[in-house]
């Protein structure tokens, strides 16, 4: 990309160059270890269609721990997706999988296990490693962002329950049709 855009399009864009039968991703800053990808490849051959890490012994902030799992409640209730953590980063999707989603619209990234989920696809955890930031600096840490969160998780929702979902009275059952061919 010529220019940073954003977490989502820099995903969107990746996913849809990717030619493998997996892709992963996995942010930038180190916090999660490269080391923990056979872990995530092992779990999702088994019977999944994507794997999130599950950062369950965080070393973020109060702040960063407070707003993230406030996230991840939010997107629970909206969703009731069976994973802890959407917002770590490090996952592994089959390509097909995640391939279904694209494109991806605004602020799309933090719900990419939830969205893989509401369509039938198989969605895991494993827990891997977290360590502390070293490099660049956090976005996440306003405490306020919950509330920008909340309502994009309510955007994500409408938009995916309205654009994968039959419109209910648009369609016709065959008793209907016959009625309106005999008429």
């Amino acid at each position: 990309m010529k220019r940073n855009l954003g977490q989502t399009p820099a995903f969107s864009a990746g996913f849809s160059y990717a030619t493998g039968d997996y892709i992963i991703s996995m942010d930038g800053d180190l916090q999660n270890d490269p080391q923990d990808i056979p872990k995530l490849i092992e779990a999702l051959e088994g019977k999944y269609d994507a794997i999130c890490g599950w950062r369950k012994h965080r070393q973020d902030s109060a702040t960063k721990r407070f707003v993230s799992r406030a996230f991840n409640l939010i997107r629970y209730l909206i969703f009731r997706d069976p994973v802890h953590d959407t917002s770590c980063s490090l996952k592994i999707f089959r390509s097909e999988a995640v391939k279904s989603l694209l494109p991806l619209r605004s602020k799309m990234h933090g719900c990419l296990t939830s969205m893989l989920y509401l369509r039938g696809y198989k969605v895991g955890e494993i827990v891997v490693t977290h360590r502390p930031r070293i490099h660049g600096e956090t976005k996440y840490r306003n405490p306020f962002r919950v509330f920008r969160i909340f309502w994009m998780l309510l955007y994500v929702r409408f938009w995916w329950y309205y654009t994968h979902q039959p419109q209910k009275g648009n369609t016709l059952d065959c008793s209907q049709i016959r009625e309106i061919v005999k008429s």
